[in-house]
């Protein structure tokens, strides 16, 4: 209870509640060249939202939107490479669009809670809502996060769950049927669509799935049947009203995807959402084409062979640009710029430079509100003023409430040290032999190089690496056995060879014995239950009874006298499909290898017991377990990336969303081999009399220590450039390993 108070302190003071200016701007808040409005350039929209639309998917050489690509050959399209900041999941990227905010990245988190309620943006100032004072009426078709997001605002919905992956097609479908149906009605002033099968392609099959071209065919031909709507209803308005201004379609991606298929984290390919600016109000010009070394992003995207010939905004960008085009004031906390690359075509530097000082004195504003003390060196006139208060608002995200933290941390460790004095003086009424007190030291120095790796960022990031090697050494340590008991050498040596053959990687050779294995024992347990068939005489009943109540108290016997060992043996035998089930198809197989893995263990423990008269510590078969739990952790695919989470399998024999189910099913997913380690871990030990205690108080510690250094790690490095990609995401999967997979499922 005092580590789980203090994780909570922490978190409540290094992921702090982002700071919003309450209200909504209205027109005169900020400075302008006219005391009237200035004129829009639109007056309609229809914003097409494409789950997972990473930048070369829309606009690559390869794209499958050949409608999009010819209007950019045209000159009657803008294309763009919107950068997304982490966490990179719909739901902070969609705050971000509307708001043009950095959203925090606990957002993650509840971008999983689809009920959430707290992620509503009722309260917080936002393009939608300054669209709707405008007497405007807006539709909305496609992912029910919006619904949410925008209580109210919509004047027509049909929402989609997004999270049952495994649909691709009707997700999609039940968005394109009211293209024909709806848009083509007079009734509406704006319009949002948003498609989720691309990211669900992505998620089930990566970027290169024979269902992705398919799908970008698709949404093009979804946009093509907008455009052409549009263009029609546009030419017949401007014949009919004399002050009709067009239509404008933006497409773009909320996020894009790896090379996995997943999102979540900071890399080029999570962070290259594509961008197009679309209407037929846009005369034809040459399409514009972006100088590389103007952009240094433009050099991160380069090894990734994504395009690079179109410009680079952020993707808050679009907030305050949306507000100029069809002259609605700015929302309080943006932080985005206005493109101006949308005005070059027009030569109007009249409005321009008015939508360059409503931008400006939007972000003056909010600068001189949230960061007084550093606003007054930004007074002075200066032609960068907008790039330098966007660099300082963006920093105040950053903001820490350190005594939280150091209260968090404080905590945290006295938890830690508690656990390592009972550890002590359990110790000290415990009598190991010899052979094992140099595998003892080589834990608790295996323990202080982990707890140390936590200070350092690559060993964060490849973390796998540090259990694959302590998974094999913790093995290879049994070895030096054979210097004691010699008369042990042969089968030890024979058994160590086949456990480090079976775990420094993936044997596809075992899966002949490991299959035989199993018809065996299938065999054998028919054979068992045939052999007893002569025992039930069909033409008694009185007999059969009889029978089976010698049955049942023989049943009875056997359970009291073994229960542990086979209630235990067989939940890890009944637990095996359900995790295999959750699990990635193409990890299926380790499973197989991890029962091999635990029967040679099995065995080889009996053999030290009964022939060698020497057992294994309870606590080395905790430290054993912990690192085959890590290890098959990071071997079924996942790392401390929020781009690993596999939602894949999360909706398993799911009818209809439930936020508790879906949460448990996700961590089960992900976490499979884990726990399946777990339950064979107490399988393992369940001959060891009164020995539960050691093999928990030694998983306590790992996860404590690797808690405590991670929580003053976080602190001491809040500063460092990766920590928002590499230290938060691995804080959010260390709370995980020790609440829910320690404490809850363990303990």
């Amino acid at each position: 209870l005092i580590q789980i108070a203090g994780i909570a302190l922490f978190c409540k003071g290094f992921f702090p509640y982002k700071i919003y200016l309450s209200g909504y701007a209205a027109r005169g808040d900020h400075f302008s060249l006219h005391e009237q409005p200035q004129e829009p350039e639109f007056d309609r929209l229809v914003f097409v939202l494409i789950d997972a639309l990473r930048n070369d998917f829309l606009i690559g050489k390869d794209s499958g939107f050949k409608f999009v690509n010819s209007h950019i050959e045209q000159g009657t399209a803008y294309p763009f490479t919107a950068k997304a900041t982490a966490p990179t999941v719909t739901l902070p990227r969609i705050k971000a669009l509307t708001t043009g905010t950095i959203p925090s990245f606990l957002d993650a988190i509840l971008n999983i809670a689809e009920s959430d309620t707290t992620s509503s943006l009722d309260n917080h100032d936002n393009w939608l809502y300054q669209f709707k004072q405008q007497n405007k009426t807006i539709h909305f078709f496609g992912d029910d996060t919006w619904m949410r997001l925008f209580p109210g605002l919509f004047d027509k919905t049909d929402g989609t769950t997004s999270f049952f992956v495994s649909d691709t097609t009707e997700v999609d479908l039940n968005v394109t049927r009211h293209i024909k149906t709806d848009l083509v009605e007079p009734d509406w002033d704006a319009v949002i669509f948003h498609y989720l099968g691309l990211d669900h392609i992505g998620h089930l099959g990566g970027p290169q799935s024979p269902l992705m071209k398919p799908k970008q065919v698709e949404m093009d031909q979804a946009i093509e049947s907008i455009y052409t709507i549009v263009a029609e209803q546009d030419a017949k308005r401007m014949q009919e009203q004399g002050n009709a201004k067009g239509t404008l379609l933006v497409v773009c991606g909320d996020h894009g995807m790896n090379e996995k298929g997943n999102h979540g984290g900071s890399s080029i390919g999570e962070t290259s959402a594509g961008l197009v600016f679309m209407s037929p109000r846009f005369e034809s010009r040459p399409t514009k084409k972006q100088q590389q070394q103007q952009q240094p992003f433009s050099a991160l995207l380069a090894h990734r062979q994504h395009v690079l010939e179109f410009p680079v905004i952020d993707q808050i960008d679009i907030v305050p640009t949306l507000a100029t085009l069809f002259s609605f004031p700015i929302p309080k906390n943006n932080l985005g710029k206005v493109i101006l690359d949308l005005y070059a075509r027009k030569q109007d530097f009249t409005s321009i430079l008015n939508s360059v000082l409503l931008n400006a004195s939007q972000l003056g504003q909010l600068l001189s509100k949230i960061a007084p003390d550093i606003a007054g060196y930004l007074e002075a006139p200066s032609a960068h003023f907008i790039e330098a208060a966007q660099s300082q608002l963006s920093n105040t995200a950053s903001d820490y409430n350190i005594q939280l933290m150091v209260a968090g941390v404080a905590l945290i460790s006295c938890s830690t040290i508690g656990l390592l004095c009972l550890s002590l003086m359990f110790r000290q009424h415990t009598h190991s032999a010899g052979i094992w007190s140099f595998s003892q030291y080589f834990s608790v120095l295996a323990l202080v190089l982990y707890a140390s790796s936590m200070f350092a960022s690559s060993f964060v990031e490849e973390e796998h690496y540090t259990w694959y090697y302590l998974a094999q050494t913790v093995t290879l340590l049994s070895a030096i056995s054979r210097f004691v008991y010699t008369e042990c050498d042969v089968f030890i040596h024979n058994q160590l060879s086949d456990l480090i053959l079976s775990y420094t990687g993936v044997q596809w050779h075992l899966m002949g014995f490991a299959l035989f294995t199993t018809v065996m024992f299938g065999i054998k347990t028919l054979h068992k239950l045939s052999s007893h068939s002569s025992v039930i005489d069909v033409n008694s009943t009185a007999k059969i009874i009889q029978n089976l109540v010698r049955a049942a108290m023989l049943v009875i016997v056997v359970l009291v006298s073994l229960l542990r060992t086979l209630m235990l043996q067989m939940l890890l035998y009944l637990v095996t499909p359900l995790l295999i089930l959750l699990t990635r198809p193409e990890n299926a197989v380790l499973f197989v290898l991890f029962h091999v893995q635990f029967e040679l263990l099995t065995r080889f423990h009996t053999y030290l017991h009964e022939n060698c008269k020497h057992s294994v510590p309870t606590w080395l078969i905790g430290v054993v377990i912990a690192c085959l739990s890590h290890a098959s952790f990071f071997l079924t695919g996942h790392s401390n990336s929020i781009a690993s989470v596999d939602l894949s399998n999360a909706y398993v024999g799911v009818e209809e969303y439930d936020t508790t189910l879906i949460g448990l099913l996700t961590f089960c997913s992900n976490w499979s081999g884990s726990i399946w380690w777990s339950i064979a871990g107490w399988t393992f030990i369940s001959s060891h009399e009164n020995k539960w205690f050691s093999y928990v108080l030694t998983h306590a510690i790992l996860f404590s220590v690797a808690m405590a250094t991670l929580s003053i790690s976080v602190t001491v490095l809040r500063e460092h450039l990766f920590i928002w990609t590499v230290f938060s995401p691995k804080y959010l999967y260390q709370i995980a390993w020790n609440v829910l997979f320690h404490w809850i499922l363990q303990v």
